[in-house]
């Protein structure tokens, strides 16, 4: 179940010590994506998910990150 709101790992870093957040995720998670750039994340990088037989996902990872 996706949460709408921010996640609580990206609230918990130390003020003022980081330019910038930033979050892997799989092209394939398109609601997650959705949340993601609603709370102004923007795609910087994308390459593609290895196969393996333990991995959920197929495609692309998409490296995603914004300014704080």
């Amino acid at each position: 179940v996706l949460q709408r709101r921010r996640p609580a790992l990206l609230r918990s870093r130390p003020q003022g010590r980081l330019a910038k957040e930033g979050l892997i995720a799989s092209e394939k998670t398109t609601e997650a994506v959705r949340i993601y750039r609603r709370f102004g994340f923007e795609e910087i990088a994308r390459t593609p998910i290895p196969a393996h037989p333990d991995l959920l996902y197929d495609g692309n990872w998409l490296l995603m990150t914004k300014e704080v």
